[in-house]
């Protein structure tokens, strides 16, 4: 089930933008990021990722941060769809977090395309962080940024924290 809202630009409105990407190294400067175990997930299959900030999954770290570049495993050029799938294909936060191995089933995801003309090829950074995962559930805020610098889209996700038994 999805819901959309869709509206055009106004002509009255206001207009400044206090985002900044992060600074981190070129796409193919980064290691490709390894399948999550225990088994890979179709979705991952969709697209080409490169870690490029945060540590390894599975492994205790002070602060449940990932990211890196993302692209369409095929080439095809990306749209406004596949920026919504892009918040979604990274592997959660919180695996950075806990040493745990755990899935992150998605209970709810809103995503704001705030940008909804991206280059059609090349990379995107995505950001994801987690700050909260109590009662076996974790939020997750993330944002999607073009190869030039531009905040295409910010997401928000509440998942399940459910360790394999």
């Amino acid at each position: 089930m999805a819901l959309g809202a869709f509206a055009g630009a106004r002509d009255e409105s206001i207009d400044f933008d206090d985002t900044a990407m992060p600074e981190v190294a070129a796409p193919l400067a980064c290691p490709p990021m390894p399948p999550p175990p225990p088994f890979p997930l179709p979705i991952r299959q969709r697209f080409d990722l490169r870690l490029a900030i945060g540590g390894e999954l599975f492994v205790e770290s002070a602060e449940a941060l990932t990211g890196g570049w993302i692209r369409l495993a095929d080439g095809e050029p990306a749209d406004g769809l596949a920026l919504v799938a892009m918040t979604d294909a990274w592997p959660p936060a919180a695996f950075t977090r806990v040493a745990t191995r755990m899935a992150a089933p998605t209970v709810d995801l809103t995503v704001h395309v705030r940008r909804p003309d991206p280059a059609p090829d090349g990379w995107f950074l995505v950001v994801f962080r987690t700050t909260l995962a109590a009662d076996g559930y974790l939020e997750e805020d993330g944002q999607l940024w073009s190869e030039d610098g531009r905040l295409l889209a910010q997401s928000r996700q509440l998942a399940l924290a459910a360790p394999f038994r």
